[in-house]
Order: structure tokens, then sequence, then C-alpha cells
């Protein structure tokens, strides 16, 4: 995680407090769980979709097509 390192590189530096680096690893960590959050319900979602889909709609498609 590169957000991480600068964050300890800072922090050993002395460039931001201890309360800083603790609230900016918060805040990366918080963001970071957002991001994969957003990211699984996309997937799930995708997928539920192409499951109905398939199930419903590909099947009144296809008897649609066959009665023309």
């Amino acid at each position: 995680m590169k957000v991480g390192s600068l964050l300890e590189r800072l922090n050993g530096k002395s460039q931001i407090s201890d309360e800083a680096f603790e609230a900016l690893v918060r805040y990366a960590c918080s963001i970071f769980r957002e991001n994969e959050l957003e990211q699984r319900v996309q997937v799930a979602f995708e997928q539920k979709f192409m499951d109905f889909w398939e199930s419903k709609l590909s099947y009144a498609l296809e008897k649609y097509i066959n009665t023309k």
C-alpha cells in the first residue's frame, strides 16, 4: 500500500504528528473499504442482472423470434 508507506515515511521524519498519522490512516482505510464495498456491490448487481436477463428476458425474446 503506497499510501501507508508514504504516511509512515512522513511520520518517521516528524513531518506529521502521531495524531495526524492515525487520522490519515483511518481516512485512507475508510476510503479503501468504501471503494471495495462499491466494487463488490457492482459485481453482484451485474451478476444478478445477467442471471435475470438469461433466465427471463432471453426466453421471452427467443419465444417472440420463433413465432415470427
